[in-house]
């Protein structure tokens, strides 16, 4: 493979990422990337917090841990 074909690579370690904030960053990234802003490849590595989905009829009688610990999005 010649030079011609190399392409770039970001790896960005980002540690532990808000689910919101790392879709924001996702999505300008895109952007930046379709504006050729940024190089043709980014590997984001981010840990997002532990998260329980309830599903849209939201029971959590089997959830494992006390309802004061409970946010929901209503609450963000």
């Amino acid at each position: 493979m010649g030079m011609k074909g190399l392409r770039s690579l970001e790896v960005w370690k980002l540690g532990v990422v808000n689910s919101l904030d790392a879709l924001k960053l996702q999505e300008k990234l895109a952007l930046d990337r379709k504006l050729h802003r940024r190089c043709d490849t980014i590997l984001l590595s981010l840990q997002l917090p532990p998260t329980y989905t309830v599903g849209k009829r939201q029971t959590v009688h089997n959830l494992l841990i006390p309802q004061s610990e409970f946010v929901t999005w209503r609450n963000l």
